[in-house]
C-alpha cells in the first residue's frame, strides 16, 4: 500500500515532467530509493531527505507526509 507520502512524492515529481533517476540526484539520494518511497508505502528515515525533497518541489514538510492538504502554508 503507497502512502500519502509515496503518492504525493509521485504526483509531484510527474507534475515537474522527470524520472525517478533526476529526482535522486537532485536530492542526492539513489533512484531506487526514490521508486521504494513511491511504490511501496516507505518513508525516509532520514529528516534530511524529506526537507531536500520538499525544498526541492517548494512544498511543505507536512504536505509530503499528509498532515495538510496545502502545498505552501
Amino acid at each position: 500500500m503507497t502512502s500519502t507520502f509515496g503518492k504525493r512524492l509521485k504526483q509531484l515529481r510527474l507534475e515537474r515532467d522527470i524520472t525517478q533517476m533526476d529526482l535522486g540526484k537532485a536530492v542526492n539520494v539513489a533512484y531506487q530509493s526514490i521508486s521504494y518511497y513511491e511504490n511501496t508505502g516507505g518513508v525516509p528515515k532520514d529528516v534530511n531527505i524529506i526537507n531536500n525533497i520538499a525544498q526541492y518541489f517548494d512544498v511543505d514538510i507536512d504536505y509530503l507526509l499528509g498532515n495538510q492538504e496545502e502545498r505552501r502554508k
